[in-house]
């Protein structure tokens, strides 16, 4: 289904893009259009979007990607990819409809509400990560190391590091987050350059003029 999308993905790393937008589909102050033309004006060749998705979506999905292929067709030197942010859950599962999944370019896994028990995380990450559901979609682990910094934990068992590990093993981009720092640059400067991805978190213009 999605068969290939990965080394086509991993071209945008030579490239000059933007990873990891929310536009006003959620909670973003700027339409998909609207960063569209701030990409174009500012020389950019790729824009990745990641709007949150639920189960229970409070968007139209369809429109959401029709929405990117009219964007397309206006800034055709753009390269876009539609891709969703899902919260990983307990069971290790993601927080993502069914009818999604093949309409998404990109899979970005989040921690987004997760309890406060570090057992718990890492067994969920990798399970989400192992899962044989999402393997032939592009995936991205959004903003690593939240968890910890969400509940001001010390990650004295290496965990964030094993899961980094497993999701290399894994074939999973790794995001160096710039809204929230994650993760920290030592650990992040140890990862393959053909695995780690700059992710910007935007979620209006005014965040992309200052980072």
């Amino acid at each position: 289904m999605k068969m290939g999308l990965s080394v086509k993905f991993s071209t945008i790393l030579t490239k000059k893009y933007i990873s990891h937008v929310h536009t006003t589909y959620t909670d973003g102050e700027n339409s998909i259009e609207e960063y569209c033309a701030w990409a174009y004006n500012n020389a950019f060749d790729v824009l990745v979007f990641s709007d949150h998705v639920r189960k229970e979506l409070s968007y139209d999905f369809n429109e959401y990607v029709r929405d990117i292929k009219k964007a397309g067709q206006l800034f055709p030197s753009l390269e876009l990819w539609a891709g969703a942010e899902a919260k990983v859950t307990e069971d290790g599962s993601l927080d993502i409809p069914e009818d999604v999944i093949s309409k998404t370019d990109v899979l970005f896994f989040a921690c987004h509400s997760f309890p406060n028990d570090p057992v718990l995380y890492k067994s969920a990450f990798s399970k989400a990560f192992q899962d044989k559901k999402w393997k032939n979609h592009v995936r991205v682990w959004a903003h690593p190391g939240l968890f910890f910094k969400t509940w001001n934990l010390v990650d004295s068992g290496n965990i964030l590091g094993d899961l980094i590990n497993l999701a290399k093993s894994e074939g999973i981009f790794i995001e160096k987050n710039l809204r929230y720092n994650l993760p920290h640059d030592k650990m992040f400067s140890t990862l393959d350059p053909s695995q780690k991805i700059i992710g910007y978190d935007a979620h209006s213009l005014e965040s992309l003029h200052s980072q």
